[in-house]
């Protein structure tokens, strides 16, 4: 029975890393596609010009509007990449946190390990401050020295 709850836990495991290695493609994905959209996203100038040629200056209220719609565009996509770019960001950091306490602290027990994630799930939402996230897992690790 013993060796099957090691198994279930280790498949449980091996589970977790899957998923957290397809979030991170996931957000690679995103970031690629927003950078494709944006760089796709274009105005042909030339050929608003022809038109408005040909249709004796009329086609320069629809080239005008087009440009603005397209550079509305461009700054909605530049925005959700930058926001992209900052969930990447803020998942390495916490990755690197993660094994910096994994590291120092290699015999903590579930439940202040569990409280350490909380702590980092509340930092990550903005609810606790740097300082504060400090103060709190100073205090539980303060426990193993």
């Amino acid at each position: 029975m013993g060796k099957f709850i090691k198994g279930l836990k280790a498949f449980g495991k091996g589970f977790q890393e899957s998923q957290k290695q397809a979030k991170e493609k996931n957000i690679d994905f995103k970031i690629k596609e927003a950078e494709l959209e944006l760089q796709d996203k274009k105005v042909n100038h030339i050929l608003h010009f022809l038109l408005s040629i040909v249709t004796a200056g009329i086609w320069i209220i629809v080239w005008i509007l087009i440009t603005l719609s397209v550079g509305s565009e461009k700054n909605a996509l530049k925005k959700k990449l930058k926001e992209l770019y900052e969930i990447k960001e803020n998942k390495l950091e916490n990755a690197q946190e993660i094994k910096k306490i994994k590291i120092n602290t290699p015999n903590l027990d579930e439940k202040d390990k569990v409280e350490l994630k909380n702590l980092m799930e509340l930092k990550e939402l903005g609810v606790l401050t740097d300082k504060e996230f400090e103060e709190k897992k100073q205090n539980i690790l303060n426990q193993y020295s």
